[in-house]
């Protein structure tokens, strides 16, 4: 009877010290089971979400599309502070003027290689 009675105060006594007792970095488990724990959930939440549904490119707005709107307009005004602000939209009440943006023109990173590879075997002979 005795020693029934050690063995439920022992169990009591491990059950309350895992309950209570924090391990290192304040929680139950070491910080890298803490951490494999979380990416575990992370994976679960990832698996569990459904498949997003594709969208057609052509219905997305001009922003996210990628494409550059050749018709917006762009603003610059003075800011209190004297310097330029430039955005489509002014604030109201700025006096505002219309500027047109300079086109971007871009190269195919193979001509930009073929250019360097070129100059590289021109000498001064």
């Amino acid at each position: 009877m005795q020693y029934l009675l050690l063995v439920i105060a022992l169990a009591v006594s491990v059950v309350l010290a895992v309950r209570y007792v924090p391990m290192r970095g304040g929680g139950l488990f070491p910080d890298a089971m803490q951490q494999q724990m979380e990416q575990l959930e992370q994976m679960q939440d990832f698996q569990d979400r459904e498949d997003p549904t594709r969208v057609d490119p052509e219905k997305l707005p001009d922003e996210l599309s990628g494409e550059e709107s050749t018709d917006k307009t762009y603003y610059r005004w003075r800011g209190d502070d004297g310097s330029w602000h430039y955005g489509d939209r002014p604030p109201a009440g700025v006096e505002y003027e219309p500027v047109e943006p300079n086109p971007v023109t871009t190269r195919p990173a193979e001509q930009l290689r073929g250019e360097a590879a070129g100059d590289q075997g021109k000498g001064s002979d």
